[in-house]
C-alpha cells in the first residue's frame, strides 16, 4: 500500500496560495492599468531623483570643459553655457521639486484635517467665522500671494513648501468640512455621543478613521500643484537661488535664453516636470476610485460586465 509523502502537502499549500495571490494581483492590475503604471512611473521619478545621482559621474554645480555640447554618450542631456552635466542637473532640480511637493502636500492635508475637525465640531460661530477667513483666502490670487510671501519670508525649499502648504491646509478645509458633516449624523457616532464619548474620543477614533481616506486622496492630487507652482516662482526667479538647480531654474535662467540653438537644456526639465505632474495626477485618480466606496464598487461592476 503506498504511502502518500508529507511533504507534498505543503507544496500543494504553498503553490495553491502563490497562484491565488497571482490571480488577485492580475485582477488588482486589470482594474486600472493605467493608475498603476502611473504610480509606478512615479515612484520611479522618485527614485531616480533622490538616489540615481549616487550613480552619476558628475556633480550638478561642477563647471566642465565642454560649455553647450549636444547629448552624446557622456553627457546624455548635453551640458549646458558652464560645461555642467544637463541630465545630472534634472535629476537634482527633481530633489528639490519633489521635496517641496510632498512636504507641502502633507502640511496642508494634515492641516486642513485638523482644522476642519476643530471648526466644524465646534460649530456656531466659530464654524461661522473659519469660513469667512477661508473665503478670504480662496478670493485671493493664489501666484500673487505667494509672490508676496516669498518675497518677504525669502526663497528657500522650506519657505515656499511651508508657504503651499499653510494656504492649502486653509482653503482644503471646505473639502472635510462637508466630509466631516455628513460623518458627523451617522448613527455610530450619534451613540458614541450619547454613550458619554468626549469630543475629542469621537474626533479621533471615529471621525478620523472615516475621512483620513478624503484627506489622502485630496494631498495627492494636488502634489501635481504643488510642484508646478514651485516650478513658476523659480522661472519668475523667485524660487530656490541659484546654483541650486530645480526643473523652473533651469527652464528659466538656462533654456530660456537657449531654446533655439540649444534646446536640449530645456527639453530635460520641462519633460521631467510634466510626466511628474501628469503621473501625480493620474496615480491620485487612481487612489481616489480605489478608496472610495462608491467609486470602487462601481468600477467593479464595471468590470465585471465588461469581462463577461
Amino acid at each position: 500500500m503506498a504511502v502518500t509523502a508529507p511533504s507534498a502537502q505543503p507544496r500543494v499549500f504553498t503553490s495553491g496560495r502563490a497562484a491565488r495571490t497571482a490571480r488577485w494581483l492580475v485582477r488588482f492590475i486589470q482594474r486600472d492599468p493605467v493608475g498603476i503604471s502611473s504610480g509606478v512611473v512615479l515612484v520611479v521619478i522618485v527614485l531616480a531623483s533622490f538616489v540615481g545621482p549616487m550613480f552619476l559621474p558628475y556633480q550638478p554645480n561642477a563647471l566642465g570643459d565642454t560649455n553647450i555640447a549636444a547629448p552624446s554618450l557622456s553627457h546624455l542631456a548635453g551640458t549646458d553655457q558652464y560645461g555642467r552635466d544637463v541630465f545630472t542637473r534634472t535629476l537634482y532640480g527633481g530633489r528639490t521639486s519633489l521635496t517641496v511637493g510632498f512636504v507641502a502636500a502633507f502640511v496642508g492635508s494634515a492641516g486642513a484635517l485638523g482644522l476642519a475637525l476643530v471648526f466644524t465640531y465646534a460649530g456656531g460661530k466659530w464654524d461661522y467665522v473659519w469660513n469667512r477667513i477661508v473665503d478670504v483666502n480662496m478670493a485671493l490670487p493664489g501666484l500673487v500671494l505667494l509672490l508676496v510671501l516669498v518675497t518677504i519670508f525669502g526663497p528657500s525649499v522650506f519657505t515656499i513648501a511651508v508657504i503651499l502648504g499653510v494656504r492649502a491646509a486653509i482653503t482644503g478645509t471646505r473639502v472635510m468640512r462637508s466630509v466631516i458633516l455628513s460623518t458627523k449624523t451617522e448613527d455610530y457616532i450619534l451613540g458614541a455621543v450619547s454613550l458619554g464619548a468626549s469630543p475629542v474620543r469621537v474626533m479621533v477614533r471615529h471621525i478620523v478613521p472615516n475621512v483620513i481616506a478624503v484627506s489622502i486622496v485630496t494631498s495627492t492630487l494636488a502634489v501635481g500643484g504643488y510642484i508646478t507652482a514651485e516650478a513658476s516662482l523659480s522661472f519668475l526667479g523667485l524660487g530656490v537661488q541659484p546654483p541650486t538647480p530645480t526643473w523652473g531654474g533651469m527652464m528659466s535662467i538656462d533654456g530660456r535664453a537657449y531654446i533655439l540653438r540649444q534646446p536640449w537644456m530645456l527639453i530635460a526639465p520641462a519633460t521631467m516636470l510634466t510626466l511628474t505632474v501628469i503621473t501625480a495626477n493620474m496615480f491620485g485618480d487612481f487612489l481616489r476610485d480605489t478608496m472610495d466606496p462608491r467609486l470602487r464598487g462601481a468600477s467593479g461592476r464595471r468590470g465585471g460586465a465588461g469581462s463577461s
